[in-house]
């Protein structure tokens, strides 16, 4: 049995529901083109994706790319904050602690891993990206490989983030704020790099 979410419990709008792909539990939520793809099987992962899809569409703005022009901020670290966000507001609606995704697949954990040694070997994007999935598996079971692969300043980077989220989550300015935040930070990174490869040139 397939288990539709109703968005028009949320919204007066009408949106096209479908699928996510076979065997993924992929989710997106375009509230500018009402449309809403989500896994419709009944295992908790699943129904956490819809529940987080809905919640989007109750909490977050309709855009996130024009949200993130707006705030000068980039879009993957908003979606991640928003991610977070949207996390600690709907599963306080439900009164749940945590999701839970369930045990991660070997192709997911092995992405893992290969960002967890990249990161160690000194590469920015691969850190950066680790943060972002750390903040987006906020309250979410299943996900904690992340943490273990990732170093201590890593951490304390998708912590910090965190932290600015949860003091202001029902504002989407806290999303904003801790999206700033990261590309603050690793814009400081980079340039420092860069001003180390200079200087041994």
């Amino acid at each position: 049995m397939k288990i539709y979410p109703l968005p028009e419990a949320i919204t007066n709008k009408r949106y096209e529901v479908n699928e996510s792909p076979p065997n993924t539990k992929h989710g997106r939520c375009d509230n500018t083109g009402l449309k809403m793809m989500v896994p419709l099987d009944s295992s908790e992962a699943s129904r956490f994706v819809r529940t987080h899809e809905l919640a989007h569409l109750k909490w977050s703005p309709e855009s996130a790319i024009e949200e993130a022009k707006k705030h000068e901020v980039s879009l993957d670290a908003l979606l991640a904050c928003e991610d977070a966000r949207v996390n600690i507001l709907a599963l306080g609606a439900i009164r749940e602690k945590a999701f839970d995704m369930g045990k991660l697949g070997p192709i997911e954990v092995k992405t893992v891993e290969l960002l967890g040694e990249k990161a160690a070997g000194g590469d920015l994007n691969a850190e950066r990206e680790l943060v972002l999935l750390m903040i987006a598996g906020y309250r979410v079971k299943g996900v904690e490989c992340l943490s273990s692969v990732s170093s201590k300043e890593a951490r304390n980077v998708a912590n910090n983030a965190i932290n600015i989220i949860i003091r202001d989550h029902t504002s989407f300015n806290s999303t904003i704020r801790a999206a700033r935040e990261i590309d603050d930070i690793y814009k400081l990174k980079e340039a420092t790099i860069e001003r180390k490869r200079r200087l041994n040139q």
